[in-house]
C-alpha cells in the first residue's frame, strides 16, 4: 500500500500537463474551464472597480465549490453561472 502512494506522489508532477490521465475526465475540463473564467474575471482591473459587489457575489460562488462527482459537477456549474 505504501508503494502505491509513493507512486502518486511522485506522479503529482504531471498534473495539468498532456500526460495527464485525469485531465480527458469531464469533472476535469469542467474545473479548467471554470478557472481559466475566474481568472479572466479577476484581470480585468476596470471591471473590478466598477462593480465591487458584482465581484463580491461572484467571489463568494466560486468559494462554495466543493466536494466530489456529482456535487463538484453541481457546484462547479452554479459558479460558472454566476460568473458570467
Amino acid at each position: 500500500m505504501r508503494f502505491i502512494f509513493l507512486a502518486l506522489t511522485k506522479l503529482k508532477g504531471l498534473r495539468e500537463t498532456s500526460f495527464d490521465p485525469f485531465s480527458y475526465s469531464q469533472e476535469r475540463k469542467l474545473e479548467v474551464k471554470f478557472k481559466n473564467l475566474l481568472i479572466s474575471k479577476l484581470s480585468d482591473p476596470k471591471k473590478l472597480k466598477e462593480s465591487p459587489e458584482t465581484l463580491e457575489a461572484q467571489l463568494d460562488s466560486a468559494l462554495k465549490v466543493k466536494g466530489y462527482g456529482h456535487i463538484k459537477r453541481d457546484s462547479l456549474k452554479a459558479a460558472i453561472l454566476a460568473l458570467q
